[in-house]
């Protein structure tokens, strides 16, 4: 108690130093109290911004798809399928796809090739969920040809390392639903920009 009342007159018998004292703390807390508001925000809009570019916040898809990631495990889209998707509690929507790997190149004698990752998508169901299909900033998405020509959308920086603009064609390797390989040409029709230029989105694949 003595300490205590001690501390407590010191206080008082400078007053300016006590004043200065107790300013620099209290400055210093908002300080530290802004800057972890500012860092809390911040991580939660770029995990928001992040989510809705293309992942979404979960997926959903057959046991053994995450580890194996072939066409073996993929989803069958059925009515059952739908029913229970549009059944998920708190869920605002959710869009059907199919990913691959392959080498795209451009059409064209001597052409190199270069790995890309493909994505095929419901055009329509995606715009309601992610921005992916609102990076289109040349072109449009790809869309199903009547004619049976195959249509694609391509990074901004990999269609100009192709040599490639809208209007012109690309070949594309991949595996098939057989693991065999396949290739086919495709029109490009687009570019976009979503920060990882060498993502391609097209109608390779069949989606209901």
């Amino acid at each position: 108690m003595l300490l205590l009342r001690l501390a407590w007159r010191n206080l008082g018998r400078n007053k300016r130093r006590t004043a200065l004292t107790t300013a620099a703390g209290v400055f210093a807390m908002l300080l530290s109290m802004l800057n972890l508001s500012v860092g809390a925000g911040s991580h939660e809009r770029w995990i928001e911004h992040a989510v809705r570019l293309y992942p979404g916040h979960y997926e959903v898809s057959l046991a053994g798809y995450r580890e194996h990631r072939t066409l073996d495990y993929a989803m069958p889209l059925d009515d059952a399928a739908r029913q229970g998707l549009d059944a998920i509690p708190g869920a605002q929507g959710w869009a059907p796809r199919l990913e691959a790997f392959g080498l795209i190149s451009a059409d064209t004698e001597q052409a190199s090739g270069r790995a890309v990752q493909l994505f095929g998508i419901d055009a329509a169901r995606e715009a309601t969920l992610t921005k992916l299909v609102g990076a289109v900033d040349a072109g449009r998405v790809a869309a199903r040809s009547e004619g049976g020509e195959r249509e694609i959308a391509l990074g901004e920086l990999l269609a100009r390392n192709l040599g490639v603009a809208i209007g012109d064609r690309v070949i594309v390797v991949s595996a098939d639903s057989f693991g065999s390989q396949s290739a086919d040409r495709f029109t490009v029709v687009g570019t976009f920009r979503i920060g990882d230029d060498e993502v391609t989105i097209g109608t390779s694949v069949g989606i209901a």
